[in-house]
């Protein structure tokens, strides 16, 4: 059994052996041939490219003519390729590049382009420290400064379709530039390019804030675009833009141009256009344009010239037949944008003015006419009668109130208002004459309280315990001598108030 075991261990060690000796033969095999394989595929590799380059060869070939070149051009004649152009930028090629820096990038460009820009040839011509490698700091970009050598090299038009300029902004600056090398005479669509590049206001203010940087005729060109409006909007022109505006988009646009182009507009010709469309209004009863003449005269024209628009409001028509006055339906509308006015005149010294237009109107003499109108079944003479005023304000408390404000807004006017408020029927001065307006006037109301002490019917309506004590002791004592006389027709407490004044 021992001899069996020693046979069976011997058998398994030589088939160990056996195996191993194996393996390692088909290692070597598998390397062999892997390396055999990879020659084959880079032969194969080789004959197809050689095989396609030949291909190529082949199609090329024939589409190549044979030049045959002169004995004399190559001999080196100097005859021109094409023209002197071609010869010119030819030459230039052959000329050395310049380095130079602009901003902070370097650029190549060659001698005889610097020598054409005066601030270059100046440093490659002179002494200066910096004439090996010129710099300089330009309003540009150093991209945009290729666009002024690309003109210069190739002769295109700056703001062409083959060298365009992106924007006003940009036009700016290489005008700017071209001032600063002194080279705007070779460029003269300058003005062109800067013009045709001003699309909107903010671009038209860009450019008058640099015209000190620009070239002359750029300068005067964009000053001329933005501020000269007498060729552009002549005075017939501008009326019938504003007497054409129908709708309130149109005037709100119109409006818009001429708040645009405040300062620089003819205003005697938009007020005289505001005094049409306030005529055509009583002439058509069309509130429409008496409104836009409002808005006109409001936010356009200064006082004086305001004024004059409402002075085209006419006078309150009465009709004996029951014809209604045409400006009845605008006249609420109306008497508020004149107490807005009043407001505004109070601050530039023109209240009492403005005043004294309306109250001449309320105390004018009455003018009575006739007309022939069909009434009922057959034609009947309509007597008018034209008197009082539209814009008269102070029939209310809310005209009282404009009063009082007008009056603390001018107080170099209140005299002068006074003097005028004093032409009003004392029945009218009864309502006007407010409390509140009686405080603000202080001494300046005597002439009113003696205009109210001469009517006593007047005086009355008048004298309210509040009003009697807004008023300095002369005054009050000056209204109650003329109430006295009617003193039972009073209130217990302004009868109290007359008795202790005049004790």
């Amino acid at each position: 059994m021992a001899g069996l075991s020693q046979d069976i261990d011997r058998m398994l060690v030589s088939a160990v052996d056996t195996m191993q000796r194996l393996e390692q033969d088909v290692r070597q095999l598998h390397g062999s041939a892997l390396k055999q394989l990879r020659r084959q595929v880079q032969e194969l590799r080789e004959q197809a490219s050689a095989a396609s380059l030949r291909k190529k060869e082949a199609t090329l070939q024939p589409s190549l003519p044979v030049i045959l070149v002169p004995a004399s051009a190559e001999a080196g004649d100097d005859r021109p390729i094409a023209n002197n152009n071609n010869k010119h930028f030819f030459t230039m090629l052959k000329e050395p590049a310049v380095a130079i820096r602009v901003n902070d990038t370097m650029l190549h460009v060659h001698q005889h382009i610097l020598e054409g820009i005066p601030f270059f040839a100046a440093l490659l011509s002179g002494d200066w420290s910096d004439a090996a490698a010129p710099a300089v700091e330009l309003p540009c970009s150093a991209e945009e400064f290729a666009l002024l050598l690309q003109r210069l090299y190739t002769g295109q038009v700056l703001g062409s379709p083959e060298l365009p300029v992106s924007g006003c902004a940009a036009a700016l600056r290489l005008s700017a530039a071209a001032a600063m090398l002194l080279i705007d005479e070779k460029l003269p669509e300058l003005q062109n390019m800067v013009r045709g590049s001003i699309l909107t206001h903010r671009d038209a203010d860009m450019a008058v804030a640099a015209a000190a940087a620009l070239p002359p005729t750029v300068a005067a060109a964009c000053a001329a675009l933005h501020g000269a409006p007498s060729d552009e909007l002549p005075p017939q022109r501008l009326q019938e833009m504003i007497l054409s505006a129908t709708t309130k988009p149109a005037q709100a646009s119109v409006s818009a141009v001429l708040a645009a182009r405040h300062g620089r507009l003819d205003l005697d010709q938009v007020a005289e256009a505001a005094q049409r469309l306030m005529s055509q209004a009583i002439i058509r009863w069309q509130r429409p344009r008496c409104a836009w003449a409002v808005v006109l005269a409001r936010d356009h024209l200064d006082c004086a010239r305001a004024l004059a628009v409402f002075k085209c409001v006419p006078q309150v028509e009465k009709h004996s037949r029951g014809c209604r006055d045409s400006f009845q339906a605008v006249a609420a509308s109306l008497r508020k944008a004149f107490a807005e006015h009043l407001l505004r005149c109070a601050g530039s010294g023109m209240a009492a003015e403005a005043l004294g237009f309306v109250v001449g109107q309320a105390t004018s003499q009455p003018q009575v006419s006739s007309h022939r109108i069909k009434f009922h079944a057959g034609m009947e003479n309509c007597m008018i009668t034209v008197a009082g005023s539209h814009l008269l304000l102070f029939d209310c408390s809310e005209g009282s109130a404009t009063l009082a404000k007008v009056l603390l807004a001018a107080p170099g006017e209140r005299q002068a208002i006074a003097a005028v408020l004093t032409r009003l029927p004392p029945a009218t001065l009864a309502q006007t004459l407010s409390k509140e307006v009686m405080a603000v006037l202080g001494i300046h109301g005597e002439q009113l309280v003696q205009a109210l002490a001469a009517d006593a019917s007047a005086a009355k309506k008048w004298a309210s315990p509040g009003r009697l004590a807004a008023v300095p002791l002369a005054q009050r004592r000056l209204v109650c001598a003329g109430l006295f006389p009617i003193l039972d027709d009073l209130s217990a407490e302004a009868s109290a108030i007359v008795v202790a004044t005049l004790r």
